[in-house]
């Protein structure tokens, strides 16, 4: 073969080159191959050793959750030995504190058992019959308090995220202009955010606020207006079933009610029942939260609840509070609500400066306490507070007033209403809707950053709002399209619509609980309120004084009446004589006037009168009410009755019957203790004198009645004074037949001007020398040239005296701080010009009367044709006690005093001076019942009878404010002067009390107590004697309790329960067989060593119910206070009352009685007490001078007095207010008592 051959040779090396290019190839191809065969080893081993680590991770996430599970066991382990040690701690405190309470109970037990030695000592070295051993007598009957002292160690100041007290200390009160929200700050929000944040939910309730009583009478508000507002409820709640409505005032709705046929009043019962319209409250009024006695809210919410239950059903009860026009708020409220089972409130009436730090902390929602609640939360009542300056339209949707009238749809064109800032609202149309929509929906979202919770209150409405379809279409319609509107906006994350008070308190309960938070708590009121700049409302504590005496005059008029008749049902006598709509004729008179603008005399002329005319006719209701039960009780039907004491009209002062010769008088004591103390009538002849019906005599005498004739002291012919002591037993009578008897005491009488008149049976001595009435325990030095008290000497400490009245005078308009314009003194605003000046009274006459047989001692003061009535009568004292008469005290301790006030009468709250950043009348606060001022030994109480304004502006000074009298308007919508002032009688017991310094955790405590001897005080200067005058002298006595009750108990009513009212025939009311029992049981306070006898008490805890009041109670059940909750199972007596709680409970008789148990704190029994009871009857001149006429001094060891003040055919007035030549001019006259001690 040959390969010579060129092609041969190309085919060839072809065939080569092919070759070693397969075989590159081939290596190249097997190299890639072994190299992802590597890759994928390495990735295998790779996802092995994380396999590894994660077998490994989840080992160790084994171990770690063992290790945690360990940490958490020692963690409950360390956190329950905390506990543990916490409670120890607690425990070792309890117990140190109850060992020093049973030290100092020892040491008090040591102290009055050596006083005892000693007094028994004094007694058997005096001789027999003299007062001394009077007093030990009474001295001995003072209960012991062996169990009393320990209840303090339960009841300790709140403990609270915010305490009032404190927070007013760190405030700086200044008025800085906000901007649209004038008294706050400019609010902002972050539009993005509000996207992820929880959807806010507006709640709108329409409501109208309906005044029983302020610029028209009761009557005309409700024929011109509220009967249209109800009525346009009934009909339009059917046409709109998505509107709501609220609605507070059951005096109006029960007149309303009274005018419906069966079908309307279904179809309410329907709206009620399904939540589309809501009573909130349910009282008969909105009360006033500053002037009212606790008794009287309690009868006015009692009133309107039983109406409820009567006429609505018993399936419905209110569970929701609302209070937005009193002027100021008591912590009483929620107590008492609270006790009714109402724990939801919406309140409006707060200081602007407390509003805006409330809103910066994002606390206008709070629990509130109590001030003796500590973690108690049993009491407290979850409450909302508006923001803004008013419950109106304006200042309600949001910061910016300007924008949230335009949302007022009353106030379109044609609506009779219009906005104060030009802009009127417009009709919500497809045009306008988002635009319209985005502004108030802006509003709501401003507001909801004041609050902690998504879920937004907006109250609809204002005063007597919804009277006509106008207002009910627009409101609704135009909301109606705007929530429509807002609802679809998702980035606006809101649903809004109409709603009741129920409704947002349920929306925020579950708020709460879905985001698992808590609102702060607060403990402590809000007075004094102030609407802007320093224009406070501290007027109207005092305004009108005739008239806030004239009601608690009713007040115990009426709770006579009502324990007289549910006594006489109970003991199965016959009632057909008693007539049950005359009762609640007289209950529904005394509620009606605890609205707020009734008590707190800031209502026009007019509808004044017509509150006293009704005040009248209940009290003539009640007495005869309580003269039929009498009747009954005593089986003298046929025999006519009186009562001591007639009103000729409205607008006067009580008159005196006289009592005969041969004809009797009948004492009943409507208090639940028995009582021993003085009592008074008027006889017709100077040798009269009272004896039993056993034929004992009790001490008495005989003093001249003094009156004041063309400006000269005239003594009264034909008619007498006679005094004697008094011993009735609790919800007893006692009956005296007066007789001739020669053998009586008379008063021998000296002064520097013989009265005209004086019979000579009483012996006169004329003198201008300085003259001292005394008796064993006490002495007073009076000046022989004026008259007045200077000084008064108890064993051998000598107080400096000096009793004066001041003015003050009214201020001129000026500018506020923000700009805004100023107002003047008015009947709601005290804006004085000055300090007070004090009033010169110069040439009195006085005359001095006093006694053989020591039971009084009297001073008379007159001048000119103005006159000052003043007396001291006599009750029983402690011997070692100093009194200071006074109302501007000054006590020469050089040392801080600190003062106290009451709450309604049922609790007691520190005060602290700022003078520094506070107005005078920023100090001025309620005095519905009682004052004091202590400092680490001693302490002035100050009890009254009436509600007056009270203040401590320097140390050792209580200065109470007695009238007002004004020429101008204050621009709160009276629209009128202060000018109806009265003659007036105030009745005041000053008792001054040695005490033991407090221990350092009570030093600053906000919460304060009234002493037990305060307290028996208090309840009879509201409570005095009932005094019946019949020819007739019964043959048997009333026994309504068969023992007292124990001493820190008080018998707040026994009242019979109505059915509903017949509509159909006069309005006729019958009794229920039961009775509600209310029982007030106090804390009394172990910081005095002694207690002023007061009568005797039981010296136990519980009450027996069944026992005390007879075998006419056949069961016993518990209730909520105003007796809309009831327990089926009856409870065993005899029950124990706890302290500051009230317990309600109903008992079934041939009438049944309920009991509630109302327990608040009270107050340190004394030392050494000295008391007086003042009572003032004074009148405001238009000139500036007070003159003195009478003063009656006793004898005993404390000591009472009455002050009148007359003047002429003038009205004058005690304290605020007097007309000067400048219009613009107020004067204001307070009693202002100064005193320094001097210790030999």
């Amino acid at each position: 073969m040959r390969w010579s051959h060129p092609k041969n040779f190309f085919i060839i090396t072809l065939l080569g080159i092919f070759v070693l290019v397969s075989f590159y190839l081939y290596g190249s191809l097997d190299s890639a191959t072994t190299e992802q065969r590597e890759d994928t080893v390495r990735h295998l081993m790779e996802v092995d050793r994380l396999k590894q680590k994660i077998g490994a991770l989840q080992n160790q996430l084994h171990s770690n959750s063992d290790k945690m599970e360990k940490m958490r066991n020692e963690l409950k382990q360390s956190e329950k030995q905390r506990k543990d040690l916490e409670i120890k701690n607690e425990n070792d405190i309890f117990d140190a504190r109850e060992n020093a309470d049973a030290a100092l109970v020892n040491r008090l037990d040591q102290d009055l058992k050596g006083d005892d030695e000693k007094e028994n000592k004094e007694v058997l070295d005096m001789p027999a019959g003299n007062k001394v051993a009077i007093v030990h007598q009474e001295l001995s009957k003072a209960t012991a308090r062996k169990h009393q002292c320990s209840f303090m160690a339960n009841y300790s100041n709140a403990k609270t995220n915010v305490q009032m007290l404190d927070m007013y200390s760190i405030m700086s009160f200044e008025n800085v202009d906000g901007g649209v929200w004038k008294q706050g700050w400019q609010v902002t929000y972050k539009p993005e955010s509000v996207k992820i944040e929880k959807k806010l939910e507006v709640i709108l309730i329409p409501h109208s606020h309906c005044d029983p009583g302020w610029i028209m009478t009761f009557e005309s508000y409700y024929t011109e207006r509220t009967r249209n507002i109800l009525n346009g409820m009934a009909k339009h709640l059917q046409m709109k079933p998505d509107m709501r409505f609220i609605y507070a005032e059951m005096s109006f709705f029960e007149r309303w009610w009274a005018e419906q046929d069966e079908g309307t009043r279904e179809r309410v019962r329907g709206y009620l029942k399904s939540g589309q319209f809501e009573i909130v409250t349910g009282g008969w009024v909105m009360s006033d939260e500053a002037n009212a006695h606790f008794y009287s809210i309690i009868t006015e919410l009692i009133e309107g609840h039983e109406f409820i239950q009567n006429h609505i059903g018993t399936d419905y009860r209110p569970r929701t509070h609302w209070s937005i026009d009193p002027f100021g708020l008591s912590p009483s409220l929620p107590l008492l609500l609270s006790e009714a089972n109402i724990t939801n409130a919406a309140l409006q009436r707060v200081h602007y400066s407390v509003k805006k730090r409330l809103a910066q902390e994002k606390q206008l929602e709070f629990m509130w306490r109590q001030l003796w609640g500590g973690s108690d939360s049993r009491h407290d009542i979850r409450s909302h507070v508006f923001p803004f300056y008013s419950y109106d339209v304006p200042h309600t949707c949001g910061p910016e007033p300007k924008i949230c009238c335009q949302f007022d749809f009353k106030r379109l064109p044609g609506g009779g209403h219009s906005c104060d800032w030009g802009i009127p609202p417009q009709q919500i149309t497809d045009a306008n809707v988002e635009k319209r929509a985005f502004m108030i929906y802006d509003q709501y979202r401003k507001k909801s950053q004041l609050y902690k919770t998504n879920v937004l209150l907006v109250p609809l409405g204002d005063d007597f709002r919804y009277q006509d379809d106008f207002e009910w279409n627009h409101q609704h319609d135009n909301y109606k399209k705007l929530f429509e509107f807002m609802n679809q906006k998702t980035e606006w994350n809101v649903h809004a619509r109409f709603g009741t008070l129920s409704d947002y308190f349920d929306a925020l309960d579950e708020t709460l609980k879905t985001e698992s938070e808590k609102l702060p708590v607060l403990s402590g009121d809000f007075f004094t309120y102030a609407d802007r700049d320093d224009h406070y409302w501290s007027g109207y504590f005092t305004s009108r004084p005739f008239h806030k005496q004239m009601d608690r005059v009713l007040q115990h008029y009426l709770r006579s009446a009502e324990i007289l008749n549910s006594i006489a049902r109970i003991q199965g006598k016959s009632t057909e004589n008693i007539e049950m709509s005359k009762l609640v004729e007289a209950r529904r008179a005394l509620s009606l006037f605890q609205h707020h603008d009734g008590v707190t005399g800031t209502a026009k002329d007019a509808v004044m009168i017509d509150y006293a005319e009704k005040m009248l006719s209940a009290l003539r209701r009640s007495e005869e009410i309580s003269i039929a039960s009498l009747s009954s009780l005593l089986d003298m039907k046929t025999v006519r009755m009186d009562f001591d004491e007639i009103r000729a009209n409205q607008d006067s002062l009580p008159e005196m019957r006289t009592l005969e010769i041969g004809s009797s008088l009948i004492l009943f004591n409507s208090l639940s203790h028995q009582r021993a103390e003085v009592s008074c009538i008027q006889i017709s002849a100077i040798n009269g004198r009272l004896k039993t019906i056993d034929g004992t005599m009790p001490e008495q005498q005989i003093n001249p009645v003094i009156n004041v004739v063309d400006g000269r002291i005239q003594v009264a012919s034909n008619k007498f004074e006679l005094c004697f002591w008094a011993e009735v037993g609790p919800l007893s009578t006692e009956t005296y037949t007066l007789s001739v008897n020669n053998d009586q005491a008379m008063a021998n009488i000296k002064g520097n001007s013989k009265p005209m008149g004086l019979d000579s049976s009483f012996t006169f001595t004329q003198t201008n020398e300085d003259f001292v009435l005394k008796n064993e325990l006490i002495s007073a030095t009076f000046s022989g040239i004026t008259g007045g008290l200077r000084d008064a000497t108890l064993e051998g400490v000598k107080i400096d005296l000096n009793a004066h009245f001041v003015r003050y005078t009214a201020r001129p308009k000026g500018r506020i701080k923000n700009g805004g314009g100023d107002d003047l003194s008015g009947a709601y605003l005290f804006l004085p010009d000055t300090d007070a000046k004090k009033m010169e009274i110069t040439q009195p006459a006085y005359l001095l009367g006093q006694t053989l047989g020591n039971l009084f001692k009297r001073l008379l003061w007159r001048r000119g044709q103005r006159r000052l009535v003043f007396r001291i009568k006599s009750i029983y004292g402690e011997d070692r006690t100093i009194l200071r008469w006074q109302c501007d005290l000054r006590l020469q301790f050089r040392v801080e005093t600190i003062s106290f006030t009451d709450l309604n009468n049922l609790q007691m709250i520190r005060r602290r001076r700022m003078l520094d950043k506070l107005p005078l009348q920023a100090h001025f606060y309620p005095m519905p019942g009682s004052a004091y001022i202590e400092d680490s030994n001693t302490r002035m109480t100050l009890i009254g009878a009436q509600a007056l304004g009270v203040s401590s502006l320097k140390n050792g000074w209580l200065e109470v404010m007695l009238d007002r009298r004004l020429q101008q308007d204050d621009n709160r919508g009276l629209q009128q002067p202060l000018l109806d002032n009265r003659v007036t009688i105030s009745n005041f017991r000053l008792l001054l009390e040695p005490i033991v310094a407090p221990t350092k955790d009570l030093e600053s405590s906000p919460m304060g107590h009234l002493s037990s001897t305060a307290h028996h005080h208090s309840l009879k200067l509201h409570y005095p004697w009932i005094k019946v005058l019949t020819k007739d002298a019964p043959k048997s006595k009333v026994q309504g309790l068969s023992a007292s009750f124990p001493c820190d108990h008080h018998l707040v009513t026994l009242r019979t329960m109505v059915g509903p009212t017949d509509y159909q025939n006069n309005l006729q009311v019958k009794a229920r067989p039961e009775a509600a029992l209310i029982v007030h049981r106090w804390v009394p306070e172990c910081r005095v060593t002694k207690e002023i006898a007061t009568g005797s008490c039981a010296n136990t805890d519980k009450l027996d119910i069944q026992t005390l009041l007879g075998t006419g109670v056949k069961s016993i059940h518990s209730t909520s206070l105003t007796l809309l909750y009831q327990n089926s199972t009856p409870i065993i007596t005899p029950i124990e009352v706890e302290p500051n709680r009230l317990v309600s409970s109903i008992t079934s008789t041939t009438v049944s009685t309920s009991t509630a148990g109302l327990a608040t704190s009270t107050s340190p029994p004394s030392l050494a007490s000295l008391v007086f009871n003042v009572s003032t009857a004074l009148v405001l001149m238009p000139y500036g001078f007070l003159y003195p006429i009478v003063i009656l001094l006793t004898t005993r060891p404390y000591l009472d007095f009455t002050m009148k003040l007359l003047l002429g055919n003038f009205s004058i007035v005690s304290i605020q207010s007097l007309r000067t030549t400048e219009p613009s001019t107020q004067i204001v006259s307070t009693i202002n008592f100064k005193s320094t001690t001097r210790r030999k």
